[in-house]
């Protein structure tokens, strides 16, 4: 590995803070809330189709931020030399990731809301940690995609 100038090092560590609070402490807030809430949640019947829905949609939407990342590695290769350099480009596709994996701990949430079944939301969680473990952003992804930069 390279060593990293510092403007690398300061954006290393701001995708950090945010990593933790977008994929650790938010999903910790959303079980915090849950159980606050439970108590007073009636169990509302009928809303399992919603429930088995959002539970296929989390299971694969965070895979399309792949595509997105291809989508934004070539148009940054055709935009040529510009202003936007390649950790910008790496802090901006792991936000995107970021957001797709969290959705699926909102989700669980959601189908908490829907059904006032806590373990409907725990069944969300796996998954999450699933994804959030394959999109982490680390310096060898970065690494990675310094690599298929210089691909033509």
């Amino acid at each position: 590995m390279r060593p990293y100038d510092e403007a690398e090092e300061r954006q290393f560590k701001v995708l950090r803070v945010v990593t933790w609070a977008i994929l650790v402490v938010a999903p910790f807030i959303y079980l915090f809330v849950a159980n606050l809430l439970r108590p007073q949640m009636p169990a509302a019947a009928g809303n399992e189709f919603v429930f088995y829905i959002l539970l296929l949609v989390s299971l694969t939407e965070p895979g399309l931020a792949l595509v997105v990342e291809q989508i934004q590695l070539q148009a940054f290769k055709a935009r040529g030399r510009t202003d936007m350099k390649p950790i910008n480009l790496f802090f901006t596709i792991s936000l995107i990731k970021m957001a797709m994996v969290e959705v699926v701990y909102v989700f669980g949430f959601v189908v908490f809301l829907l059904t006032g079944e806590y373990l409907n939301m725990l069944f969300f969680y796996p998954i999450g940690v699933a994804w959030t473990l394959a999109f982490w952003p680390r310096r060898a992804k970065y690494e990675q995609l310094l690599e298929k930069l210089r691909q033509p």
